[in-house]
């Protein structure tokens, strides 16, 4: 938002908007910067988070003549008393009605909004690719020197078609845009476009462990049936859907899946001795090891139930047949 351009609506103060205007993490934010960019959010939050803190909501307006500038509040009314100085009465009653009415409105909606700001059309830089939000959809790219693959290009992205093919229209995976699958574009990018759009999320308890797990492993033995393996199962590669009542949770980034049961020449990161059979194979088998490797460092699965489920996978006595008849997923509806 640009706090120099007029707005009626009910964040404005004098008719003037703060560039800032969001709620991360529990704390509702204003902050006002000239001539804004979104880069300048961070910054934005660290100073808010470093001059101002009560005890349940936590709430900074820093625009202007309104700066914040004393040692962290102990409490909410000592925080509202040392907002600012102004000199008109009215207009402080006016802005302390605003921020509460709007910090109780959030604070219900709270779990279901992002601590992430994504900018629409923006192309953002991950560490091998880059992904671009638009309103409908995602678009990611790699480059192929990235794409892992061994072979012919084009067999590779056959392939990957083929399990993105997989997952169309099963819960607990990601969709794809119709026409939009895997592609080589100018002989130098791997392109794919999903239909599905999701956000990063942060597991509190193990019930809502056991809630993305079950979507998960939804989606993963559905891939499991038809023949393919993930291969590069982490918490980085499973989204969080808002809004959707069941199976919120999706199983992402095919690029490092295979058919199940070939030989590895290399090893991923993250896997250990016991990932692979004795003869060098990565199996479905391998994909629920490294899903129970992902939830015990979760360290929030401490039930009795909840730790023979992650015994079973790590023995491997636990396989894509009956892993979703496990008792542990019988404790909760999904």
């Amino acid at each position: 938002m640009d706090q120099n351009s007029k707005d009626q609506g009910m964040t404005t103060i004098s008719n003037k908007r703060p560039d800032f205007l969001c709620w991360t993490n529990g704390v509702l934010i204003f902050k006002g910067e000239e001539k804004a960019e979104i880069d300048d959010f961070p910054v934005a939050r660290h100073t808010i988070y470093d001059m101002l803190h009560c005890s349940r909501i936590k709430i900074a307006f820093l625009c202007n003549q309104w700066t914040v500038k004393h040692k962290p509040a102990k409490s909410f009314s000592s925080a509202l008393k040392s907002i600012g100085h102004q000199k008109n009465s009215q207009d402080h009653i006016s802005i302390l009605s605003i921020i509460i009415n709007i910090a109780r409105i959030i604070r219900t909606v709270s779990n279901t909004i992002s601590s992430t700001i994504v900018p629409i059309g923006k192309r953002l830089k991950l560490e091998k690719s880059t992904i671009t939000f638009f309103d409908d959809s995602v678009e990611k790219m790699i480059p192929l020197k990235y794409l892992p693959y061994e072979g012919d290009v084009d067999d590779r992205v056959a392939f990957l078609q083929g399990m993105y093919d997989c997952a169309i229209g099963h819960p607990g995976l990601i969709q794809i845009k119709e026409g939009e699958g895997p592609k080589i574009r100018n002989r130098t990018t791997y392109r794919i476009v999903f239909e599905t759009r999701g956000r990063d999320f942060q597991l509190r308890n193990e019930n809502e462990v056991r809630a993305m797990a079950y979507s998960v492993v939804i989606g993963l033995t559905w891939l499991h049936k038809n023949g393919y393996v993930h291969r590069d199962i982490r918490l980085a590669n499973i989204l969080f859907l808002p809004g959707v009542r069941d199976y919120r949770y999706i199983l992402t980034d095919f690029e490092y899946g295979n058919a199940s049961g070939l030989k590895v020449s290399e090893r991923l990161k993250d896997w250990d001795d016991s990932t692979l059979t004795k003869n060098n194979k990565y199996t479905v088998k391998s994909d629920l090891y490294q899903f129970r490797k992902m939830l015990k460092n979760l360290n929030l699965v401490n039930s009795e139930i909840g730790m023979k489920f992650l015994d079973g996978l790590r023995n491997k006595r636990i396989s894509t047949k009956n892993v979703l008849d496990h008792e542990w997923f019988g404790q909760t509806t999904f």
